[in-house]
């Protein structure tokens, strides 16, 4: 018995065999482990060696000292100081800024419109339902490709016009002094309309008094003989909806109301300009003459538009925004907590805005009145500087366009566009064809599943929701914007993302419509230099970082307005 009990703790107290650890299955998973990445340490050593020895024959090994070469890469969309002599990094610094370009007006674009296109993908009207439905489903299930082909090879190479045409046309405009006015009574009235029991009647009358109006004053310039008559039949109606505002049932005088403060407030600013003109002080009491200047022009060489030219003053002027922008965060959230506390609904969008429009224009005035050189050096015909008063160069347009930033009074002067008698541009800024189509197809694309995702969360909110904020008396778009969307976004956010990453990627067929992107410039110099590998490797980072940027901010947007739970 002794025996077999010493027989036996000798056998339970021998260490492992080397064998038994191949049957403890942590084991077998660690060997493997370690067997995968030495195999696949190999396999890339093996590439690797085989690929530099290759690139080393042709004296190709992979560096990146060749960034600093010449390019001699022509590039149609790029800054002013770039040009062909400039290095292969300056030229991928500007592929890299057009990829930036295109992707972050891709974003917004996109953005705005497939929001827009998914909420009237469940609108209650059959046409408008419809047209989002087809616009929908046409784009998704067409490739990007063939609607960037499209948007280049038929809209802006063959559609628009060779010589470029001006928006508007430039001439005279002769608009009358009843159109303004008619304008403002119109917003005068739908605002006041809203703070009574019948808005849409009162509303129904500034519009017909509008189109009375319309009708009148150009008969009464083109026949004289019929100016009694008018003016008999429009002092009859005024009359007559003067009955109806005193008479008539409560809830049909609001359209009397509105129809006669667009009448009688149109005829009294009428003659208030006719007293003006009296005075001296208008040149016509009818109209006021314009001379019109193209703000556009658009051709094949592309869309000609304004250019923004920031003066010397531009910092005064850009610290009274600062001030007004950090007041108008200060009301935002005072009127915030005021809603939260007091339940009482304080309009804090409206007064963010009019701190930051009041500080601006306070801005803008001083900005304007800061002290002026008494005079300014003016080159004439011959080449030889001349002393101007500053008010006669800046009446007469004296100063040349390169010296406006230091003697405009304007602290932002918008230059409208103005070609040279080879219809090139000399003023203002140039949007390419490439550029355009780009833009065009990636924010046309991705909208439209960008509306899909909108339509899915907004109906994804429970349908009681809708019914509570109907039942509290809010109207359909404060429940839209202040009910639905903001639960809906819970559910948008997270496949929204991913359109975004996609809308990034796809930048890249910038090449298709041969815009100078980062692919088109990288693989331009990967085939001048023969650096494939390190160009391959720079497009990488670029595109990865994008990506990882994106995702990053869709992540802290998505975390914010996720709910919080244990």
């Amino acid at each position: 018995m002794a025996a077999q009990l010493d027989k036996d703790s000798t056998f339970t107290g021998a260490p492992p065999s080397f064998f038994s650890y191949f049957r403890d299955i942590r084991v077998i998973q660690v060997v493997l482990q370690i067997v995968f990445i030495i195999l696949l340490v190999s396999i890339l050593s093996f590439v690797v060696v085989n690929v530099y020895e290759s690139l080393a024959e042709r004296n190709l090994v992979p560096t990146f000292r060749f960034l600093a070469s010449r390019s001699g890469i022509p590039l149609g969309d790029s800054p002013a100081w770039y040009s062909p002599d400039a290095s292969y990094g300056e030229a991928f610094f500007v592929g890299v800024i057009n990829t930036i370009r295109a992707v972050s007006v891709g974003l917004v674009g996109a953005t705005v419109i497939g929001i827009l296109v998914g909420i009237l993908l469940l609108s209650n009207n059959w046409l408008i339902r419809n047209i989002s439905r087809v616009y929908v489903e046409i784009l998704r299930n067409t490739p990007l490709l063939v609607q960037l082909y499209f948007w280049y090879f038929v809209v802006f190479l063959e559609a628009l016009p060779k010589d470029p045409t001006g928006i508007p046309a430039p001439g005279v405009a002769s608009v009358p002094w009843t159109t303004p006015i008619m304008l403002i009574l119109i917003f005068l009235i739908t605002l006041l309309a809203r703070r009574t029991s019948h808005p849409t009647r009162m509303t129904v009358g500034g519009f017909l008094g509008l189109i009375v109006l319309a009708v009148v004053r150009p008969a009464m310039l083109s026949n004289p003989d019929l100016a009694g008559m008018v003016n008999i039949s429009l002092l009859l109606l005024i009359g007559i909806f003067l009955l109806i505002s005193f008479f008539a049932p409560k809830g049909w005088r609001g359209l009397a109301i509105g129809f006669l403060a667009m009448t009688i407030g149109t005829i009294l600013g009428a003659a208030l300009f006719e007293l003006l003109y009296y005075f001296g002080i208008t040149s016509n009491g009818q109209a006021l003459h314009l001379s019109i200047y193209p703000v556009f022009y658009y051709s094949v060489k592309g869309i000609f538009a304004p250019e923004i030219i920031p003066t010397s003053v531009f910092g005064i002027w850009a610290v009274f925004i600062a001030i007004g922008v950090a007041l108008s965060i200060v009301l935002w959230m005072l009127a915030g907590h005021v809603t939260e506390t007091t339940g009482k609904p304080v309009p804090r969008g409206t007064y963010a805005i009019l701190a930051i429009v009041i500080f601006g224009v306070i801005g803008w005035g001083v900005a304007g009145a800061q002290a002026r050189p008494p005079t300014v050096p003016i080159a004439d015909d011959e080449g030889a500087i001349e002393q101007v008063p500053y008010s006669d160069a800046i009446n007469s347009d004296m100063i040349p366009f390169e010296d406006w930033p230091l003697y405009r009074p304007e602290p932002i002067v918008i230059a409208t566009p103005q070609l040279n008698r080879f219809n090139n541009l000399e003023i203002g800024n140039v949007l390419q064809p490439q550029y355009s189509a780009l833009v065009i197809g990636l924010i046309v694309y991705t909208s439209a599943f960008i509306a899909e995702i909108v339509r899915a969360g907004i109906q994804a909110v429970p349908y009681g929701q809708i019914e509570a904020a109907r039942a509290l008396g809010l109207s359909t778009p404060q429940t839209l914007t202040r009910v639905v969307l903001p639960q809906a976004l819970r559910v948008i956010i997270p496949p929204l993302g991913n359109q975004y990453l996609n809308l990034s990627k796809n930048s890249s067929l910038a090449a298709a419509v041969a815009f100078a992107d980062t692919y088109q410039v990288g693989t331009t110099m990967m085939n001048q230099s023969g650096q494939s590998i390190t160009g391959f490797s720079m497009l990488l980072i670029v595109y990865l970082t994008l990506s990882l940027l994106i995702s990053v901010v869709m992540n802290i947007v998505n975390g914010r307005f996720q709910i919080v739970t244990r």
